[in-house]
């Protein structure tokens, strides 16, 4: 399944009318979707599916693997998901926000595997903020690894458990 994801071939049905469907099963949030592209041959229903999942926001990178991506530590995961996200901002921002993402985010789970991130852990790591930093500087560090969890969920690196948090 994992090959089929990473090719985003899904599966193809011929239609009474002569044409060619392709389905593709994607799970995000622990909710399943179905995504098709309709055309009258297999290739031609494949890139309509590609481009349909790719409206939707479900589009997968083929640019690592899942079993890579959970290997990493989350510190390296998440500097590549800061720098995607920070490349508009000004050099001082970001500077400062990554200063306080080591601090209050690499220090306490830099080490761990991505694949080993659970409610437990961010829980812990939250609670810990409110004992040693300002309120500021917890709601940007806050939904900015929200967003970090989400595009991993999104992935399909780790599962979703933002309703555990």
């Amino acid at each position: 399944m994992s090959e089929r994801r990473a090719n985003l071939e899904g599966k193809f049905e011929k239609a009474p009318s002569g044409s060619w469907k392709n389905i593709i099963r994607v799970t995000v949030g622990g909710k399943i979707h179905y995504i098709t592209g309709t055309a009258k041959t297999k290739s031609e229903a494949a890139q309509k599916a590609k481009a349909n999942l790719a409206r939707k926001g479900f589009a997968f990178t083929t640019e690592t693997d899942d079993k890579e991506e959970g290997m990493k530590t989350v510190e390296t995961s998440f500097m590549e998901f800061f720098e995607k996200q920070s490349s508009g901002w000004q050099e001082t921002t970001k500077r400062v926000r990554l200063d306080f993402y080591r601090l209050m985010i690499l220090n306490k789970i830099g080490h761990l595997y991505v694949k080993d991130l659970n409610a437990r852990v961010v829980n812990d790591m939250f609670s810990s903020w409110s004992e040693q930093y300002c309120n500021d500087n917890i709601s940007k560090s806050y939904s900015f690894f929200i967003k970090y969890l989400k595009d991993r969920m999104k992935k399909g690196v780790i599962n979703d458990f933002l309703l555990s948090i």
